[in-house]
C-alpha cells in the first residue's frame, strides 16, 4: 500500500511539475511552446536491466521527490513500449466463414460479400460495442499483453489472455477468443464501419500524461484506464473485454480484478467521456450490447434476476446518452456447452448442469419481459433483438444446414483426432464458439439488422447467406 500511495502521488507529482515546465518553457523560450516539446523528446532513458535495480531508485514508501528527468525515466519507455504494440504488424486470416486456421498477409475481410449490406451500413454514423470474450476483439490480450514487463512490481503475476495454446495447435486468433474472427467482426466490417478496441484508444492519464496506454495507476493498484481525451466522441469502439460481467466486476478474480471491466464499468467509460467533451451518443449510432454468460459460470448461487437488473441498467445509462438504436441478443443455453454438458472427454462441470440450465432459461425471460417493458416506456428507440439462444439449439443438431458435424467437444481437446478440421466444430474451447460459428452468429444479426430497418431487403441477404452456407461443412 506504501508504494501504490507513493506511485500514486508520484504521478500527481508528475502532472504538477510537468505543469509548470510547460508554464515556464512557454513563456520564457517559445510564444508557441516548441522548444519545451522539443526539450521532452529528447530525454530518452530506458528501464534498469536489473529488475532489482530499479528498486534501489527508493525504499518502498520513500520514494525520491519527483523531477522532470525522473518523471521521463518511468514514463516514456511504457509510451514508447505502447506505440511499438500500436505499430506491430498483424496478420489475419483469410475466409472466416469457413473458420480457415491458416494465417495469410490478406484480410479475412476480403472473403466477406460486404456489398449487400452498404445500404443499411449508410444508417449507421458509428459503433459502440459493448460484451464479454464473445465479442472482445483484443482489448484483455492488449491489457495482459502491456503489463508484463511491471506486473511484479505491484506484487502480481498476471497470465497473458486469451492463453497460448500446446505447441502444433492453431492459436487463438489476434486476441479473439476463437480461432478466427469474431461475429462482431464481421458485423463491423459488413457495414463499412473500422472497429477499434478501446483499449487502444485510452490514455494513462488525463492532462499533461495522456500518452496512449491500456492501463493507468491508482491507489488500489494497476487498473484498465478509463480515460479517453475524448477519442470516443462519434467513434466506433468496441468496449468488450473477455471475463466480463453484467456489473462492474470481471470473472477473472485475484490479479485480473483490475484488469477486467464489467458491463456497468464500460458503460461508464462512455459516459465520462462523452460528459468531458459535452457530447452525447448520435441518434444514427449503433449500440450492441451483450453480456450474461459470466455471471454464472463458476456461481451456482447466481442470481438471474439481479444479472438481468444489471443489463437494464446499462440499457437504461445508454439510452439517457442519446442511444436510438440498441441490439441485444439473449443468452445461448450454457448447460449444452462443453463445459456442462457432462459428455464423455469433456471435464467434470464446475456444479450441477441442470442449474444452470435454469438459469439460463429463467435469465432468457427476464430478459424478454425486460425488454417488453422497455419497448413500452421508450417507443422512440429502436430495439433489435437477437434470438441467439435458438440459433444455438439449431447449431447443436449435426443434421441442421450448419455442418458440424462435433458439436458436444471442443476443438482445443485431448479427444481432437490430428487431422480435425476446426470448421467441423461448433465449440473452439470448452465456453467459445470457433470462427463459422461466429460467421453464422454475425449474418444472422446482419439479418435481423436488415429486416428491421430495411426489411423489403432481407430477402435478397437471406438468400446470399443461404448460397454461403455450404462452405462450412
Amino acid at each position: 500500500m506504501k508504494f501504490l500511495n507513493a506511485m500514486t502521488s508520484l504521478l500527481d507529482s508528475a502532472e504538477d511539475t510537468m505543469a509548470g515546465l510547460k508554464k515556464t518553457f512557454y513563456h520564457q523560450f517559445s510564444p508557441g511552446g516548441s522548444l519545451f516539446q522539443s526539450q521532452l523528446i529528447s530525454i530518452t532513458p530506458q528501464f534498469p536491466a536489473n529488475p532489482a535495480d530499479a528498486l534501489s531508485l527508493g525504499e518502498i514508501g520513500k520514494i525520491p521527490p519527483l523531477n522532470s528527468r525522473s518523471a521521463f525515466h518511468i514514463f516514456r519507455p511504457v509510451e514508447k513500449s505502447f506505440n511499438s504494440l500500436l505499430r506491430a504488424p498483424t496478420k489475419l486470416f483469410p475466409g472466416a466463414g469457413d473458420g480457415n486456421s491458416q494465417l495469410a498477409s490478406s484480410s479475412f475481410m476480403d472473403a466477406q460479400p460486404t456489398s449487400s449490406f452498404s445500404d443499411i451500413g449508410d444508417l449507421f454514423s458509428n459503433l459502440y460495442v459493448f460484451g464479454d470474450s464473445l465479442t472482445d476483439i483484443g482489448n484483455i490480450k492488449n491489457v495482459t499483453e502491456f503489463v508484463q514487463p511491471f506486473d511484479w512490481l505491484f506484487g502480481l503475476d498476471i497470465p497473458v489472455a486469451p492463453p497460448p495454446t500446446p505447441e502444433g495447435v492453431p492459436p487463438y486468433f489476434e486476441g479473439r477468443f476463437s480461432n478466427g474472427p469474431v461475429w462482431i467482426d464481421i458485423v463491423a466490417d459488413s457495414l463499412g464501419k473500422s472497429l477499434t478496441a478501446s483499449s487502444k484508444l485510452s490514455v494513462f492519464r488525463p492532462g499533461l500524461l495522456r500518452f496512449p496506454s491500456p492501463i493507468t495507476v491508482t491507489q488500489e493498484g494497476l487498473s484498465v484506464s478509463p480515460y479517453f481525451n475524448g477519442n470516443l466522441v462519434d467513434a466506433n469502439v468496441n468496449f468488450a473485454f473477455g471475463g466480463a460481467n453484467t456489473d462492474q466486476t470481471g470473472l477473472g478474480g485475484g490479479d485480473f480484478d483490475t484488469l477486467i471491466p464489467g458491463a456497468l464499468k464500460q458503460v461508464g467509460w462512455l459516459e465520462k467521456d462523452l460528459a468531458r467533451s459535452r457530447e452525447s451518443i448520435a441518434p444514427e449510432a449503433l449500440v450492441i450490447y451483450w453480456f450474461g454468460p459470466n455471471d454464472y459460470w463458476t456461481n451456482p448461487q447466481a442470481d438471474p434476476e439481479t444479472t438481468v437488473g444489471n443489463i437494464e441498467e446499462g440499457l437504461t445509462r445508454l439510452i439517457d446518452m442519446g442511444a436510438q438504436n440498441l441490439l441485444v441478443p439473449n443468452m445461448p443455453n450454457l448447460s449444452k456447452v462443453p463445459r456442462f454438458n457432462e459428455a464423455e472427454g469433456n471435464p467434470k462441470p464446475p456444479y450441477d448442469s441442470q442449474v444452470i440450465n435454469d438459469f439460463s432459461l429463467h435469465h432468457n425471460a427476464l430478459l424478454q419481459e425486460t425488454l417488453d417493458g422497455l419497448i413500452g416506456e421508450y417507443p422512440d428507440v429502436n430495439f433489435i433483438q437477437l434470438d441467439v439462444n435458438a440459433l444455438f439449439e439449431e447449431a447443436l443438431d449435426p443434421l441442421s444446414d450448419f455442418g458440424f458435424t462435433n458439436t458436444v467437444h471442443p476443438f482445443l481437446s485431448p479427444l481432437t483426432p490430428m487431422n480435425a478440421d476446426p470448421k467441423d466444430y461448433l465449440f473452439w474451447d470448452d465456453i467459445h464458439p470457433t470462427a463459422g460459428a461466429h460467421d453464422i452468429l454475425a449474418h444472422t444479426a446482419l439479418t435481423e439488422l436488415q429486416e428491421f430497418f430495411l426489411p423489403a431487403e432481407g430477402s435478397l441477404f437471406q438468400t446470399q447467406f443461404d448460397q454461403r452456407t455450404p462452405s462450412l461443412v
